[in-house]
């Protein structure tokens, strides 16, 4: 029987800080039903810190991996599960929602895929629909690695506990190595720590 492809062009979108084997099993699945996809990498550095710290899922501690370096991620990854010749990477910036940011990047056929429906995937999900975009949310059992999170493997990275190494594609945790990517999580971390203890310290001062 033959099987039944999908002329509509998805666009796999996240922050991907990094990619881990969950998405490429998200990957694996979309090309099954589709002759191609997209990977949209959300971009927040054309906000400025001010604004990216009023949003706790901007703050930095959260992205310590850039556009470009997310994009060798995914190639590593791809390679792997030998992807990579249909699948297509963009930058796609901040807020998502907001399509016209990024329209003429975008294909005329698209549809929005998440694997995740958290809270901040179900607003946008909500707000694309309302601007008449389609949208889709892969079926659970799609993915072979459920359970795994970027912010689960970059805890990991700062703990040091070389777990983190087995949710990835063994050549995309190489490539971190080689980049520094554990020191500079564990960098972030630390920094993020010590303004926690400033900011407490001054609150303590200014009600005394």
């Amino acid at each position: 029987m033959t099987k039944q492809i999908d002329a509509r062009v998805p666009i796999f979108f996240g922050y991907f800080q990094p990619m881990h084997l969950g998405h490429l099993s998200v990957v694996k699945y979309l090309l099954d039903h589709n002759q191609e996809v997209v990977l949209g990498f959300i971009c927040v550095n054309h906000l400025s810190l001010e604004a990216r710290l009023e949003v706790p899922q901007l703050h930095p501690i959260h992205h310590p991996f850039n556009y470009w370096e997310r994009t060798q991620i995914a190639s590593f990854g791809l390679q792997s599960i030998n992807a990579a010749r249909r699948v297509f990477m963009l930058p796609l910036r901040y807020p998502v929602h907001e399509v016209d940011l990024n329209a003429h990047l975008l294909p005329d056929t698209r549809v929005w895929i998440t694997s995740l429906l958290g809270e901040e995937e179900t607003i946008v999900f909500s707000k694309l629909v309302g601007k008449g975009e389609r949208v889709h949310k892969v079926p659970s059992q799609a993915c072979e690695c459920p359970g795994i999170f970027s912010s689960e493997i970059r805890d990991k990275m700062f703990l040091d506990d070389k777990e983190w190494q087995n949710l990835l594609a063994p050549s995309v945790a190489d490539y971190l190595e080689s980049i520094h990517g554990r020191i500079r999580v564990q960098g972030l971390y630390y920094l993020n720590q010590e303004v926690e203890r400033v900011q407490r310290l001054l609150i303590r001062k200014t009600s005394q």
